[in-house]
Order: structure tokens, then sequence, then C-alpha cells
């Protein structure tokens, strides 16, 4: 009894642990001239659409996915720190999210695995108003 109670908890416990995914990027520079990388940590713009109020050069498309790890979280929050990341590396002050391929599906393998999440965007700077 005990050790049925215990296992009932541990499994309990597993199922409500997650872990930050690892998370695989492929940038692709589309930018004529390479723009200075910004500070890591600097503040980027997360957009669904193209801004229509600001002129903007695109940069590079930065395609992120997740492992397809079971007790990995697939959330798109988990996957923003990366993209961030990416984008200060290529000097944008905004991401555009193209598409998101929403993972946590189970494949129902013989490892518990799931589908990873896919996303992909465009890294932008602004340009100065003329």
């Amino acid at each position: 009894m005990h050790r049925l109670i215990a296992c009932a908890s541990l499994l309990a416990l597993t199922a409500a642990c997650t872990v930050a995914p690892h998370i695989t990027t492929d940038v692709t520079r589309i930018a004529p001239s390479a723009v200075p990388a910004k500070p890591a940590g600097s503040d980027i713009q997360i957009l669904t659409q193209s801004p229509t109020d600001r002129k903007f050069q695109e940069l590079a498309i930065i395609n992120a996915v997740t492992d397809g790890g079971s007790f990995s979280t697939k959330a798109l929050s988990a996957i923003l720190p990366t993209l961030k990341a990416k984008a200060c590396e290529v000097g944008a002050d905004a991401i555009i999210i193209r598409n998101v391929e929403q993972g946590g599906t189970p494949t129902m393998n013989q490892y518990g695995s799931q589908m990873p999440t896919r996303v992909y965007c465009v890294a932008i700077r602004f340009l100065p108003a003329s």
C-alpha cells in the first residue's frame, strides 16, 4: 500500500514538472549588408504582423524548434527568449512572428515523445523617418 502511494506521488510530481526545452535555431541573413549586433538583453519587440506605421528593413529569417521530449514545455513563451537573443545578434529591433506550429501533442511512440513546437519569424530593424 505504501509503495503504491509512493509511486502515485512520484508519478504526479513528475507529470507536474516541466523543464525548459532544448531549442535549435537557424538564422539566415537576408540583408545586403551586416548590421552591428545589439547588446544581449536589448528590448526586442514581438510583432504578429508587419508594421504599417514605420519603415523597416528585413535582416534575417529566424526559425526555432523545440525538442520532442515529453517533459519539456512546448509553449511559445519558452521560445521567445531564444528568438530575442538571436534578434540581438543580427542587430534587430523587432521580430515578426510569421507562423507557429504548436507542439506538445504526443507522438504515441515507445519513448513518450511529443511533437516539437516550430516558430518561423523575420528579424527587422526600424529605419529612420525621412
